[in-house]
């Protein structure tokens, strides 16, 4: 197992992507594990298969990358009528501008959507989320439950 804390931190880019490179390949062939911290979630990314966001000390949320990219999305709904959005527990960030309503959620299905239509709002986009959105959502969802 190699550990490493921001292993790529103050590196120029060619540097950067050599040590990233480097990284990749002792994990080729699965019998090396590499844990490693960083605030560049564009690394974090491109090399991890599992993920752990921290908090304050604490963990916020741990699964699967792909986990993560499947099951986040940003919902933009436009809302005519000044309708309450619905009470949805997977609802963790929410920004309204006039008659324009950002949400982004994890746990996101299919049939989530509907819930919005079905309130009496227009779903006009929706959009996935990048690993940074996703961290910066599960940190400022947990700042929330922690005041």
């Amino acid at each position: 197992m190699l550990v490493f804390d921001e292993p790529t931190t103050g590196l120029d880019p060619a540097v950067r992507m050599d040590v990233i490179d480097e990284m990749m390949n002792a994990m080729q062939d699965e019998t090396n594990s590499i844990l490693f911290s960083s605030h560049n979630t564009l690394d974090v990314e491109k090399i991890s298969d599992y993920i752990t966001f921290l908090y304050d000390g604490r963990i916020v949320e741990s699964k699967d990358k792909e986990a993560y990219f499947d099951s986040w999305r940003r919902i933009r709904l436009i809302n005519r009528n000044n309708i309450k959005l619905p009470e949805l527990t997977n609802i963790k960030e929410v920004q309204q501008s006039g008659k324009l309503s950002s949400i982004v959620v994890n746990d996101f299905d299919d049939s989530l959507p509907l819930k919005f239509t079905d309130a009496g709002l227009e779903v006009e986009a929706i959009e996935r989320l990048t690993l940074e959105e996703i961290f910066l959502s599960n940190v400022q969802y947990a700042k929330g439950l922690k005041a």
